[in-house]
């Protein structure tokens, strides 16, 4: 198949009947260059595991297999059975289902997460998708993702911007992240009402490990959960984490070195760690 042809894309899309289904946000991508661009960005060593999701018609697929077996994660059926058709005698492995759902059975299964992640994330599910690859322990070393440009800017926002988030701190907390280039509605069947941007996540050395991941996401939600209101104020009520009142709140956001005057927007990554690990110490010692 001639993926460089986006006449002949469509003509296989049409042909199988397998897309593109706007419930699960499916666009296809027609442009040859931009394919091989992200590819390119992959940077798979020859041992490293690969994973792919959302891999379409295979169009990245057909080239991330030149450097060794490829997992791809598709909830299509009808995709699913043209890709099997398709590479039947290459080393693809398809994990069948919801990839926020499958991401960490697969790594159970078998007994290591990817090292390099690739993907045309869809829009409607790309957040969870990367949450749930930053949850594998440990998360890939590189992940080359296509999001929605707006849902770029969170990802690389600092501390301080507008653009400022819970999902920011999530991400940054883990891994280095940078934009490499915008692809064009043009370059997708059917065309998105979006530009589309590709980044490189690269797990940080440094990478930031709280002592309980859930208790983490907890605390970050909380100093998010008004974002007009200090992390004082978004603490103070907050007795599922163990503080009863303003003074407790005070106390702890103290221990940390956290000014309770400030807004969590205003925070680095290492600030929501070092509060949810005093919280989970006095969780702890609470329990001794």
């Amino acid at each position: 198949m001639n993926y460089d042809s986006p006449r002949e894309i469509v003509e296989t899309l049409q042909r199988e009947g397998i897309g593109p289904k706007k419930r699960w946000g499916q666009n296809f991508l027609i442009d040859g260059n931009v394919r091989r661009a992200i590819v390119g960005l992959a940077e798979r060593a020859g041992h490293e595991r690969l994973w792919e999701i959302g891999p379409g018609i295979g169009s990245l697929t057909d080239l991330l297999l030149h450097s060794g077996p490829v997992t791809v994660f598709e909830i299509d059926w009808g995709i699913i059975r043209f890709l099997q058709r398709r590479f039947a005698d290459q080393p693809l492995r398809i994990v069948a289902g919801d990839a926020v759902e499958t991401i960490a059975r697969a790594a159970d299964e078998a007994a290591a997460a990817a090292d390099v992640v690739v993907g045309n994330l869809p829009y409607r599910s790309a957040s969870a998708i990367v949450a749930a690859l930053l949850d594998l322990s440990p998360p890939p070393r590189r992940m080359v993702i296509t999001v929605q440009k707006e849902m770029a800017g969170r990802m690389l926002a600092p501390p301080g911007s507008r653009n400022y988030s819970a999902f920011s701190v999530a991400v940054q907390a883990v891994c280095s992240v940078a934009r490499r280039f915008d692809i064009t509605p043009a370059c997708f069947y059917p065309a998105p009402e979006v530009v589309s941007t590709v980044l490189t996540l690269t797990r940080r050395p440094d990478r930031l490990i709280p002592a309980d991941r859930k208790l983490f996401v907890r605390v970050k939600d909380a100093l998010f959960a008004g974002r007009r209101k200090t992390v004082l104020n978004n603490l103070k009520q907050r007795r599922d984490l163990g503080i009863h009142d303003a003074d407790s709140a005070v106390q702890l956001l103290g221990s940390c070195g956290i000014d309770p005057a400030t807004r969590a927007e205003q925070l680095p990554p290492e600030a929501f760690i070092r509060l949810a690990d005093q919280i989970y110490r006095l969780q702890q010692s609470s329990l001794g």
